[in-house]
C-alpha cells in the first residue's frame, strides 16, 4: 500500500523495510495486526494496518522516532501482543459501552514487566529445585541406575562428500577421490526411550566420518559404532541422560564422548594419510 501524508509518499513496497509487527487486542476479541516500517531514504517510521475485525480498511499512519524505536525494541524482546483497552459498562454515558484501559492491561508497562520478571524468577527457582531433587534421587537410587542407561543413536547421515584437504593439509594424491566424508547427527537417549517410560529428551551431537568412496550409510553406522564399542570396553555403558523430564548431564558421558571424538579423529587421520 502507498499513501501521501503532508506531501510525502510512504509505500510498503518501495523505499521501506518492515522492522517489526505486533498484534493489538481490544477486549480479547477485536484484533488488529500492525506492521512497522522504516523509510530507507529518510529513516522515518510508519505503521501499516490491514483490515481488522471491526471492518476498518487498511491504512498507513506516521510514527514518531521515539514510538517507532520503542515498538521495535519491545517486539525484539518478545512482547508481540499489545492489549490496548477493555470493554466496560458505562451507565453514565448515552452509549452502552466506553473504551478504557489500565496499566494492568498493557503487557508493555513497567508494572507488567516487573510481574513477568517475578514469575520467571519463581518458575526458574522451582525448576532448579526439582532438578536438584531428581539428581539426588538418581544418586541414591542404585536400582534405578542399574535399569536405566544411555544409548547412542544415529539420527541422520549424509551422502559422502568428496574433498581434497583435511585439517588444512592436502590429501595424499592417491587418496583424492578415493575417500569421502559423511556428516553424522547423533543423540543419546535412555535405554527405554522408545517405550516412552519417562525418557522424554536427549543430547544431540554432530561429527564427520571419513570413509572409502562408495560406502553407504550402513557402512558408516557400522564403523562409528565399532569405534564406540572400543570406547565402551574402557568406560562401560553410557549413563542415563534424563529422568522425570530433568536432564542429568552425567560426567561419565562427557568422558565417553570425548574418547569417541578422539577415536573418530584418529580414524579420519588414518583414512586421509
Amino acid at each position: 500500500m502507498k499513501k501521501t501524508i503532508k506531501g510525502k509518499n510512504y509505500n510498503t513496497e518501495y523505499d521501506s523495510e518492515m522492522v517489526a509487527s505486533y498484534l493489538s487486542v481490544i477486549d480479547g476479541w477485536c484484533r488488529t495486526r500492525y506492521y512497522v516500517y522504516r523509510k530507507k531514504s529518510t529513516g522515518e517510521f510508519f505503521e501499516y494496518t490491514k483490515p481488522n475485525s471491526w471492518g476498518e480498511g487498511e491504512d498507513i499512519e506516521l510514527l514518531s522516532d521515539e514510538k517507532g524505536e520503542e515498538i521495535v525494541k519491545m517486539v525484539k524482546a518478545g512482547y508481540e501482543y499489545f492489549y490496548t483497552a477493555m470493554m466496560s459498562n458505562a451507565k453514565t454515558l448515552k452509549k452502552g459501552y466506553v473504551m478504557w484501559g489500565t496499566e494492568d492491561d498493557d503487557p508493555w508497562s513497567k508494572k507488567a514487566a516487573r510481574k513477568r520478571a517475578e514469575e520467571r524468577k519463581k518458575e526458574k527457582e522451582e525448576q532448579e529445585k526439582k532438578a536438584a531433587e531428581v539428581k539426588e534421587e538418581v544418586k541414591s537410587d542404585k536400582l534405578w541406575g542399574a535399569s536405566h542407561w544411555g544409548v547412542l543413536e544415529i539420527t541422520g547421515c549424509s551422502e559422502g562428500y568428496e574433498f581434497n584437504k583435511f585439517d588444512g593439509k592436502p590429501l595424499d594424491s592417491g587418496k583424492v577421490g578415493k575417500v569421502v566424508f559423511h556428516k553424522i547427527n547423533m543423540r543419546i537417549v535412555n535405554n527405554d526411550f522408545k517405550e516412552n517410560k519417562g525418557s522424554n529428551g536427549w543430547y544431540k551431537y554432530h561429527t564427520n566420518l571419513v570413509m572409502p568412496a562408495g560406502s553407504d550409510k550402513k557402512d558408516v553406522k557400522k564403523a562409528l559404532f565399532g569405534l564406540m564399542d572400543e570406547v565402551k570396553k574402557e568406560y562401560g555403558e553410557l549413563d542415563a541422560v534424563v529422568k522425570d523430564g530433568v536432564f542429568l548431564a552425567p560426567p561419565k558421558n562427557k568422558k565417553i564422548m570425548n574418547a569417541l571424538w578422539g577415536k573418530v579423529d584418529s580414524w579420519n587421520e588414518n583414512m586421509c594419510f
